[in-house]
């Protein structure tokens, strides 16, 4: 059966496999890995969404809105940051999310907004948390201090640029507070 609604979906993609895997082994690194998506499970879980599926270095989780996937977002890299070292190599994660509609068909979930969360989350660096404008224009006013908006960027499958917006998890007020007056750093 397919249904249509809206909801977030995030994707958290692990960076730097290859370097996992060269230290500590396929074996190792992939124990690893799916040993903290039991951990990136939790914290969805803890923030109201739940972790819908995992390929091999990435999870699908879905959340309500925007403010829960900020939440999950921050809950999910502190238990990874919490994770010991592989083969002398922290994993860590770069996660995008979008909010918008969505086609369900059992426990998966497909559309526009499912691509774009998975491009967001291919965008994101090393311990970043990403969005579009769009869905960050949705998030309650206590993120938008923390919100630093880096730009627009191509986005694979689509024709127009994606203006972007970051949920800045360790930033000096000041950074913010320039970025926000729109005094860039160089």
């Amino acid at each position: 059966m397919e249904t249509n609604r809206k909801t977030t979906v995030m994707f958290a993609g692990f960076i730097g496999m290859d370097n996992i895997i060269k230290a500590a082994g396929d074996s190792t690194a992939q124990e690893a890995v799916a040993r903290c998506f039991e951990r990136i499970g939790g914290a969805a879980t803890s923030c109201g969404g739940r972790l819908a599926k995992t390929m091999r270095d990435k999870a699908m989780i879905l959340v309500a809105t925007p403010d829960a996937a900020a939440d999950a977002a921050v809950a999910i890299h502190t238990a990874v940051g919490e994770f010991p070292a592989v083969g002398a190599i922290k994993l860590t994660l770069g996660i995008g999310f979008q909010y918008g509609p969505v086609i369900q068909k059992d426990t998966d979930v497909f559309g526009d907004t499912v691509n774009l969360a998975a491009r967001l989350g291919e965008q994101a660096a090393q311990g970043q948390i990403i969005t579009s404008q769009e869905t960050a224009d949705l998030l309650s006013p206590i993120y938008r201090p923390w919100l630093r908006k880096p730009g627009a960027v191509e986005v694979k499958g689509r024709s127009d640029r994606v203006e972007i917006c970051e949920l800045v998890l360790r930033a000096d007020d000041s950074e913010i507070k320039q970025e926000q007056a729109g005094i860039t750093r160089r």
